[in-house]
């Protein structure tokens, strides 16, 4: 028996045979319907970020992503699983390639809710939209799972339609940040929007009330620029065609919070400098099929990977390389319906009107220790409620936390005794645990001034009964003390009292006075235990936060020995203004560029006539000192507006009291004269004396090639004397030999006839008659393919009236085919100018670059085309060469080809023809295609409105620029010599 031996070169060798298989595989199955509407499109997209402030800080990107368009109701019916669900289905993220499972979108249920439309209904619903049952079609724009790994979903973006209507209604966007906090903008269209910019549809401009990165504040406004998908999700399987190219489109800046209120009211409109810009971009739009997906996958493999590592990764640059500060996780604002609404205190939203609906639908989970916590303040509150007969009722932020109440029929308040508190998160236990006393409580619940938010951790409806309840009061019942018969005696107040004070937050009043105190050993251990955590935790959370801030520059680490007279004031510096009049001159500061006069050399100061009563730093004043020698002066800049410019300060340090006084100084740049040359008139030296000059220093100092050169140049000089009796006889000769010579108009007429171009009509008024037709097509050509139009028009599908055409490759002429059969009645000409450009297009294809095969081979593989069409291919764009019966093909011949293909595009196109598409096929590259349509007489333009509106094309085909023939015809001027 033979052994069997591993080879590693048939290993590579078969996974790259595999892989070539593979792409070819995915090359001929291309799908040739683009252009037909679909439930779900995969969108090769780009994603842009760009931050502007602080200026130190600034910083781009742009990746490439991968993102999915998919109609809601087509996805939650399970129409769109690929492979038996193995490669994409809905409902799961594990056991398939690529998944979405509901659980991942909207509020966090824990996948109690299998149907995302049905979450995004009752979202609609909780923030106050009236007709939320009327919602039909949705686009959901999003990145799904891939290899069962969910990742940061950063933003996802719903495109909703009503019923019975035929825009676009609601614009959801659905925000993630790092935190595992979900938040929803719900922008209505029609509903304070903006004019949208150029190649949008929709935009609006409303507060930002969301933490996403820990760079950012939650201040400043939002803009956002919408582009919505071309047409809404299709309510039946019938294939329909589509006129324009599915592109959605997000744009966002970020503007932070004005500094200054406008005077003329109109804070609406006017915005501050631009902070954060992004975009997220469709570059191009495919069907969802197997093959779709699988080749987006083979092209971006790892991009729904990628989102976390790249935004871990700009989060270190952004940290460590650009020293941008971090800021501290606010709480998410409450979306529960009345909370904090008590007298002395207002709701985050009760003194101003939401411009736009929406707010936060998930909050971090509680961890282990808050709801530890949780639980010894609830035992505490619920125990403090009973004795002193009041109701206590806890009401959360997160409305996915229930009401709680505690106390006696806690269901009916009792004497007017009812105490509401509402909280924010579960870290208000944990504020509670570790408070030292309740007014450092309700001190550090107090507006989160250092998380950038006017919102209270929590709110109180009445401090008295909190203080009460914690038994801060002197009232009749006492304090609840512990057991002092206890076996653990006053060891555990002591040890608590002492865990508290050593938290890092500086405590504030006496630690002994917290009102949370152990009944018994058992409650003292478990208290002691989650003090231990809390208080590790909370040093634990300041180490890691001071050990990941920048390293500071390496000039402040420097230390400078102190005297002793300094040692004693350098903990306390005290800031002053100076108190000299205005008339008082000086001090000032001079930069002198090049000569510095002794010290001993007086200046005095000017000012000029009316700057009396300014401050002197503002008078406009020049300064003048001279010596023996040397005159000097100077003048300071003063502008007319106090905020352009800059301004120079001079402090002045006092050690013995302490002080630093600061003064305003202008700063005046000197300028000298020397007296002796002060009269003296230069005078400037003629061309010839200056060559004279030069060619002396070069023989004298320059190199041996300088000195030969100048030498040379001395023998050539031509002189101008001696030719005075030749000029006339020089004038008749070239007079004699340019008399056969062309005009410039008919080198001109020459140059055109010449043209490889079909032949054209100058005088021609309308498009139509630049290019006959039969100038192109012969009349005989012409007629003998009616005889293909029967079988196109039997064609079943457009796939199968694509395999009828010699040239089953070119998308153009799929996607106009599909276009043409799409109305009840194709135009005959459409489609027999369609055949002729794919005839030709094949023609080139298997004659171009090499010798011409035979005509019994061309006529075989283009047996649909008739043999007239052929041999007039083969006469018009081939060529004999010398010495051979043989035809080739040459740049002249190709070129003429092309030339024919590009005018009977521009005639299918009505003659504005997007020359991307042909460039793919002719594989060519854009701008040599462009160059080509020029030789025809064609402009490389954007459309206008007038044109957009002729061709029933909409206005982001605006943004595209097309080949577009016009009259009077007028051909590219050659280009000249550069000027030297």
């Amino acid at each position: 028996m033979r052994g069997f031996s591993f080879n590693y070169g048939d290993v590579i060798a078969s996974t790259v045979s595999f892989a070539l298989c593979y792409y070819a595989y995915l090359r001929y199955h291309r799908d040739l319907t683009i252009l037909e509407k679909s439930n779900a499109y995969i969108l090769h997209c780009s994603v842009t970020h760009s931050r502007r402030l602080p200026e130190p800080s600034r910083h781009a990107f742009t990746y490439p992503l991968l993102s999915f368009l998919f109609s809601l109701p087509e996805l939650e019916s399970g129409k769109l699983s690929l492979l038996r669900g193995y490669l994409f289905s809905y409902g799961g993220i594990f056991l398939r390639i690529v998944g979405i499972r509901a659980s991942g979108y909207l509020y966090d249920d824990r996948g109690a809710e299998t149907s995302i439309r049905t979450k995004l209904v009752k979202t609609l619903k909780r923030f106050d939209v009236v007709e939320a049952e009327d919602l039909a079609g949705v686009w959901m724009m999003t990145m799904p799972s891939f290899l069962g790994w969910e990742g940061v979903n950063p933003l996802t973006v719903y495109f909703c339609y009503k019923n019975n209507t035929s825009g676009l209604w609601l614009t959801v966007l659905e925000v993630h940040n790092t935190f595992s906090e979900r938040h929803v903008y719900i922008l209505e269209t029609g509903s304070n929007e903006e004019p949208p910019p150029n190649g949008y549809d929709h935009q609006w401009t409303f507060p930002r009330t969301f933490h996403v990165s820990p760079f950012n504040d939650r201040l400043g406004t939002y803009t956002v620029a919408v582009r919505a998908p071309s047409h809404q999700p299709p309510a039946t399987d019938v294939a329909e065609p589509l006129t324009t190219p599915m592109s959605p489109a997000v744009h966002i800046t970020l503007h932070p919070p004005q500094e200054k209120a406008p005077e003329d009211g109109l804070g609406s409109t006017q915005k501050a400098p631009l902070k954060l810009d992004a975009f997220w971009k469709t570059k191009r739009a495919v069907p969802f099929t197997t093959v779709g997906l699988l080749d987006a996958i083979t092209r971006h493999p790892i991009s729904l990977l990628m989102t976390t590592p790249r935004i871990l990764y700009h989060a270190f640059i952004l940290h460590y390389r650009r020293s941008l500060a971090v800021w501290r996780r606010p709480e998410m604002l409450p979306v529960v319906p009345n909370w904090g609404q008590f007298r002395y205190r207002s709701s985050p939203d009760s003194n101003k009107s939401r411009q736009t609906k929406g707010g936060g639908i998930a909050w971090q989970r509680p961890t282990i220790m808050e709801g530890l916590a949780a639980d010894v303040i609830c035992s505490f509150i619920a125990r403090r409620a009973a004795e002193l007969d009041m109701v206590v009722v806890l009401q959360a932020g997160d409305p996915s936390i229930s009401l709680r109440k505690f106390g006696p029929e806690a269901d009916v308040p009792h004497h007017g005794r009812t105490l509401t508190i509402s909280y924010l998160s579960p870290r208000f236990f944990t504020l509670l645990l570790l408070a030292p006393n309740v007014p450092a409580a309700l001190t550090l619940g107090g507006p989160q001034a250092n998380r950038a938010g006017d919102v209270f951790e929590f709110i109180v409806s009445d401090e008295a009964l909190f203080m009460e309840l914690s038994g801060e009061t002197a009232s009749k019942d006492p304090r609840p003390t512990p057991n002092s018969q206890d076996s653990y005696g006053k060891a555990f107040p002591s040890l608590l009292r002492r865990l508290r004070a050593s938290s890092p937050q500086a405590p504030t009043g006496d630690v002994s006075d917290h009102f949370l105190q152990p009944q018994n050993s058992r409650e003292g251990v478990v208290l002691l235990f989650l003090l231990l955590v809390c208080v590790g935790t909370e040093w634990l959370e300041c180490f890691l936060w001071k050990m990941s801030a920048p390293s500071s520059s390496p000039l402040t680490n420097k230390k400078r020995k102190r005297t002793t007279s300094d040692a004693g004031n350098s903990s306390k510096v005290t800031l002053e203004s100076s108190s000299l009049p205005t008339s008082q001159v000086g001090p000032v500061l001079v930069s002198f560029p090049s000569v510095q006069p002794p010290r001993s050399t007086p200046f005095k100061c000017y000012a000029q006539d009316g700057e009396d009563g300014k401050e002197f730093a503002r008078q406009r004043t020049s300064i003048a000192g001279e010596t023996e020698a040397v005159e000097f002066t100077g003048s300071n800049d003063v502008t007319e507006d106090d905020g352009a410019g800059s301004r120079y300060l001079v402090a002045v340090h006092h050690p013995s009291t302490g002080k630093v006084t600061i003064q305003s100084a202008p700063l005046y740049l000197i300028t000298r004269q020397v007296k002796s040359l002060k009269n003296n008139v230069p005078t400037a030296p003629s061309v010839a004396e200056r060559i004279q000059a030069r060619n002396v220093l070069g023989e004298t100092f320059g190199t041996k090639k300088a000195q030969a050169a100048i030498r040379a140049h001395e023998r050539n000089k031509v002189d101008v004397g001696a030719m005075e009796g030749v000029a006339n006889v020089l004038q008749e000769r070239i007079t004699e030999g340019t008399g056969n010579l062309p005009t410039q108009e008919e080198a001109k007429l020459a140059a055109d006839a010449a043209r490889p171009i079909p032949p054209y009509n100058m005088e021609a008024e309308v498009p139509e008659d630049i290019y006959p037709l039969h100038g192109i097509i012969p009349e005989q050509e012409w007629q003998a393919l009616d005889s293909l139009l029967p079988q196109l028009k039997a064609a079943s599908s457009s796939f199968a009236r694509t395999k009828l055409l010699p040239n089953t490759r070119s998308a153009w002429v799929s996607q106009h085919l599909t276009l043409a059969y799409a109305g009840p009645k194709p135009k005959a000409k459409t489609v027999k100018l369609l055949i002729y450009i794919a005839a030709m297009l094949y023609f080139r294809a298997i004659t171009g670059g090499k010798a011409v095969p035979e005509r019994n081979a061309i006529v075989e593989k283009m047996s649909s085309i008739p043999e007239i069409v052929i041999d007039s291919l083969l006469s018009r764009f081939t060529e004999k060469l010398r010495g051979s019966n043989k035809p080739h093909t040459t740049s002249y011949t190709d070129t003429s080809l092309i030339t024919h293909i590009f005018a009977l595009c521009l005639k299918v196109d009505d003659f504005a023809t997007d020359t991307t598409l042909l460039a793919s096929d002719l594989k060519m590259a854009v701008p040599k295609v462009n160059t080509l349509f020029r030789s025809l007489g064609a402009k490389i333009e954007q459309l206008t409105t007038h044109e957009l509106k002729r061709l029933g094309l909409p206005d982001s085909a605006g943004d595209t620029k097309r080949a577009i023939l016009k009259t009077p015809l007028t051909f590219p001027k050659p280009k000249g010599k550069r000027k030297t």
